[in-house]
């Protein structure tokens, strides 16, 4: 692939015309390996990667129904519609915003850092899967599964890269905020809407907790001055990084005066941390009088809010949270050092000025009403009843569909774009912005013989965390089995196997074998290249592509990939060496050759072809320390000793994540 901005070399050709058939596309004088790797370039971006349950799945669909499979699930599509829940449903047990200082949690002793944590905890689990078999042989294991559960599992594995994706276009950072509950609520509004409508994402977005702290769009009060100056942060980011793209002087581009007048529709729109009630899907926090209800001007659009005439605007000084000394019904538990969190205060939301509640409740419809004009003035939905120019209207449609559109065919196909993706891009947009629904998006393009050209193969580089999680995908590692969200997993007082986010019940003596947690041991180990989950560098969110790698980071990130599986998986469980050994015989085909071994393992883990030198390296790997008249006189095979074939394939992986051509996807 050329480096160039047009890919001159290596053309990705092609239209939105649904691909044929595994194999189709590629130069490959092996029909089976060339089904192969197109399995795997599907599932290394729709998912973070393919494991052997996955690929004799696919091979038994289309690549057409595959796609359709996993979005149908992802989506929830039920007799082709798609559902939404209404406000006010408690849709996912952790999806609530709950209070920052929550007793349930508090006295347990969870700091705000430990908040986070579970949430990102759960979201890799997310990103990784399951990954359960459907008739498990080694105990321990999650019981038997059925078909239709590996399918769910794969497209909660997709729905979850997809929510990935939008983290890193409505970006935020975990710090923005000291509440960890804002952060659950945050994620839960981002898979929720990773498959959904555009613009209500957009719309649930900027008065989610998370981005009014961030963006600091809470900030803005205004108190009867006309001229008064808002805070225009979120406003311009809203056009410049989430909807429009960077201003450029253009007929359809937005004005300093666009994000001014936008910036004051986010005034008395707040946070709430203390409340202690909890905001379910789609509930907000409301101050009338602190919201400037003058005239504004967005886009040539002239119009003049109209609250109810019985609330009250006068504006006044905010009432801010007060703290009432310590909640006597939880105490800390002996030796926990952050008794702090146990404070009790006053929630914002029992002033009499400010409410809680979904855009139908009375002090907020009328707020919400002007939110949803704006956003419909800004994607070129308005139809009045003020005077709008509609070829205005139509010119930003297309510019924001066209942005957004390039930014999926970037993250999905090729970072460069040359004049065929240009002509992708440009039907993908008349997808788009019909609805601004991201299904048929993404649906048009993972079917296209443009997306499965040979071309796109391996162009693309694998993040650092995207690394970690896709080799505990590739490998088939099975959640609390062979991976694991807590130490405690095996004491049943210590961990609810139906909470998603492992948490872990701190007050509970615990004496036992621990195991080690994954996530905290992938976070640890991507700080220093500096990607770590809600942690981004700027608003810009991670650059991606080759941004990432250096001397120091390439080395550093194989070091640390190797780390992982030669000591994450070495406790009392030897089932995780047995399905290794099974993983083994299933890809050679249970050969006593090393060399046939490695190469079946270099397949299945890279997705590009190795070099002979290279895989002349990895057979030594494989035959690790074992003495060469074992293979030389068959004494050896997979089955002959369980201890050194394990340990044969983590020195065969330790050598795989140090290639080049491990980080191509």
């Amino acid at each position: 692939m050329s480096n160039s901005t047009t890919n001159t070399q290596c053309p990705i050709t092609g239209t939105l015309a649904v691909y044929s058939g595994w194999g189709a596309n590629q130069n490959n004088s092996d029909p089976d390996k060339a089904k192969l790797r197109d399995i795997q370039h599907l599932f290394n971006r729709m998912t973070l990667g393919a494991n052997k349950m996955d690929i004799d799945w696919a091979l038994t669909k289309t690549p057409a129904q595959v796609v359709d499979r996993l979005i149908n699930l992802a989506t929830e599509q039920i007799n082709g519609v798609f559902t939404i829940p209404p406000p006010g449903t408690d849709v996912h047990k952790w999806a609530d915003k709950r209070p920052g200082f929550d007793n349930d949690m508090m006295r347990e002793c969870s700091s705000p850092y430990r908040r986070q944590l579970l949430v990102k905890k759960e979201w890799g689990q997310g990103l990784i899967g399951n990954n359960n078999p459907l008739n498990p042989a080694y105990p321990p294991n999650n019981g038997s599964k059925t078909v239709l559960d590996q399918e769910k599992d794969r497209a909660k594995r997709f729905k979850y890269k997809m929510s990935w994706f939008w983290s890193n276009h409505f970006v935020v950072h975990e710090n923005s905020t000291a509440y960890g509950n804002s952060m659950v609520w945050y994620k839960h509004l981002l898979v929720h809407n990773a498959l959904g409508n555009f613009k209500e994402f957009a719309m649930d977005v900027g008065l989610s907790q998370m981005m009014l702290d961030y963006l600091d769009a809470k900030l803005n009060y205004y108190r009867g001055d006309p001229n008064w100056e808002p805070n225009e942060n979120y406003a311009r980011e809203l056009l410049e990084l989430f909807t429009m793209g960077v201003a450029d002087g253009s007929a359809d581009d937005y004005s300093l005066g666009d994000i001014e007048q936008l910036s004051k529709v986010f005034s008395g729109w707040r946070d709430d941390p203390y409340s202690p009630s909890v905001a379910k899907f789609r509930e907000f926090v409301f101050q009338p009088n602190l919201h400037d209800w003058n005239t504004k001007t967005i886009f040539g659009v002239t119009y003049t809010p109209t609250p109810d005439p019985s609330l009250v605007l006068t504006p006044h000084s905010t009432a801010w949270p007060q703290n009432l000394g310590m909640d006597p019904n939880s105490p800390a538990p002996s030796g926990c050092g952050t008794t702090w969190a146990y404070n009790r205060y006053t929630p914002l939301s029992d002033s009499p000025y400010c409410f809680k509640g979904d855009k139908n409740t009375f002090e907020i419809k009328d707020a919400y009403e002007e939110y949803e004009k704006v956003h419909d003035i800004i994607f070129g939905d308005f139809t009045g009843p003020e005077p709008y120019n509609q070829a205005e209207m139509d010119a930003r449609k297309n510019r924001i569909a066209k942005f957004i559109c390039t930014k999926i065919y970037k993250n999905f196909v090729y970072e460069n774009i040359d004049s065929n993706g240009e002509a992708v891009i440009n039907d993908l947009v008349n997808i788009f912005k019909v609805n601004w629904e991201i299904a048929p998006v993404m649906r048009a393009l993972f079917k296209s013989e443009h997306f499965f050209n040979s071309s796109v193969l391996g162009a693309q580089i694998k993040s650092p965390l995207g690394s970690f999680f896709g080799l505990l995908t590739t490998a088939g590692y099975e959640f609390n089995s062979d991976y694991f969200v807590t130490k405690h997993f095996f004491s049943p007082a210590h961990y609810d196997q139906n909470d998603p986010f492992g948490y872990e019940i701190k007050s509970i003596p615990f004496s036992g074998t621990a195991t080690r947690t994954t996530y905290v041991n992938v976070q640890w180990a991507c700080w220093g290249i500096g990607h770590r989950l809600l942690q981004p560098p700027n608003v810009a969110g991670f650059p991606g592509f080759r941004t990432w790698i250096n001397e120091f980071s390439f080395l550093k990130l194989g070091y640390e990939l190797q780390n992982l599986f030669r000591y994450s998986f070495n406790d009392s469980r030897i089932s995780t060496q047995f399905k290794i050994r099974d993983l083994l015989v299933d890809l050679s085909n249970n050969s006593s050759d090393p060399a046939v071994v490695a190469q079946k393992v270099a397949e299945h883990f890279v997705l590009e072809d190795l070099e002979a030198e290279q895989l002349e390296r990895a057979v030594i790997a494989f035959r690790w320390t074992i003495p060469s008249n074992y293979f030389d006189n068959g004494t050896w095979n997979l089955s002959y000793d369980i201890g050194w074939t394990y340990n044969q394939y983590k020195s065969l992986l330790s050598f795989l994540v140090k290639q080049p051509e491990f980080f191509m996807s």
